[in-house]
């Protein structure tokens, strides 16, 4: 069992729809950082779900303190629809880079 942290945030979409003060819970990602300790040549990651979604971020956006690999949203496991059993969620991004139903994270040089 990984470490949980909780988080109020809000959660945008990039067609034009927002949730004000959404409360997560998950693990940090930069705990997961910590653990899986990338090779130091590592600058992005992909992610790929099992809906067969990929998308990518610098690892610099991943490091930041709010970024979450969410297993729980208003105090209760995410649903199906949302991303059940993890997805991800980057604050700062609009919620179209923070993949639902992870399946691999890749770790790249490129």
């Amino acid at each position: 069992s990984q470490p949980k942290i909780d988080l109020v945030t809000d959660f945008h979409c990039v067609t034009t729809w927002s949730m004000l003060d959404c409360a997560w819970q998950g693990v940090s990602f930069r705990h997961l950082i910590d653990v899986v300790r990338p090779l130091s040549s590592a600058q992005f990651l992909f992610f790929e779900s099992y809906d067969d979604y990929t998308t990518n971020l610098p690892l610099e956006v991943c490091v930041d303190d709010d970024v979450l690999l969410a297993t729980h949203w208003n105090g209760k496991p995410l649903s199906r629809d949302h991303g059940w059993p993890v997805r991800m969620l980057i604050p700062k991004r609009y919620a179209w880079k923070g993949a639902k139903w992870i399946k691999k994270i890749t770790f790249s040089d490129r």
